[in-house]
């Protein structure tokens, strides 16, 4: 929202995380030129900005990635949107959001937020050349924005392995990676963002994860799955399409949180 005080222009903006997945939330219509405030040395520092505007009923959202490249989709941020509005608007129980070229649905799920992220399409990925490490499987994931998901039966040296990874996988500036991994009777995902780098969580990347999980250990058309990330933990639901196995009707549950507020002169 910009405002106008003492003849000097204001912008209020508010900070909300995810899982430590944050980013700067701002009422106002989307501008490219404002992404170095997601610099954390020199300004207010962000994983990325949400641009929203609340048109009726719904919601119009646009993300900016902190190097200035827009997101197609994100997860942590559609919760973050519908804390905003539920905070700012008591009553409400459920939000249309759009996002891109897709609507999704956010409602309050006792502490938490609930939004249907509609589908998810998997296929095994192939276009890459061997690596110089052992893994189980790695699948490319398409829920508006794009995942390679590389699944492990070890705890994966994430950073080394992302040095050889962008070596030899075709298009890898395209793609958000997922290191895939159990232990302790838990899916854990590191996740490397593409226009971020490596963050707390990434909620895209956790559906794209879990999908991807199921679709390496089939056991039923209904699945249900917790993804510990460095941040917290996501819980995603998940229908497979009868007639399609690759195709994920899909709904993600987490935390979303406001951090502070305050002005932009």
């Amino acid at each position: 929202m910009i405002m106008t005080k003492n003849n000097l222009t204001e912008i209020l903006f508010y900070k909300y995380q995810a899982n430590g997945n944050d980013f700067i939330l701002i009422e106002q219509e989307y501008d490219k030129n404002l992404f170095l405030l997601c610099n954390r040395h020199m300004s207010i520092g962000a994983d990325g900005i949400l641009f929203v505007e609340v048109i009726d009923d719904s919601i119009n959202l646009r993300v900016m990635n902190a190097d200035g490249s827009e997101a197609y989709n994100c997860g942590n941020g559609l919760r973050c949107v519908a804390r905003w509005f539920f905070d700012n608007n008591i009553l409400y129980s459920s939000i249309t959001i759009k996002l891109s070229d897709a609507y999704y649905v956010a409602k309050k799920n006792n502490n938490k937020i609930l939004v249907t992220m509609n589908q998810c399409l998997v296929e095994k990925y192939r276009e890459f050349e061997k690596p110089n490490f052992s893994y189980l499987a790695v699948f490319r994931a398409d829920i508006k924005n794009l995942h390679l998901i590389w699944i492990f039966d070890h705890k994966p040296d994430v950073e080394k392995y992302l040095k050889n990874i962008e070596i030899i996988c075709k298009d890898f500036l395209l793609y958000n990676h997922s290191f895939v991994w159990m232990a302790d009777e838990q899916v854990h995902s590191v996740v490397f963002e593409r226009g971020v780098g490596f963050t707390k969580s990434c909620g895209s990347a956790a559906i794209a994860s879990a999908c991807a999980w199921f679709s390496l250990n089939k056991e039923s058309t209904f699945q249900e799955i917790e993804i510990s990330q460095p941040g917290g933990k996501i819980k995603v639901i998940a229908i497979i399409d009868k007639n399609d196995k690759s195709v994920f009707t899909v709904t993600q549950i987490g935390n979303a949180k406001k951090s502070f507020y305050g002005f932009i002169k």
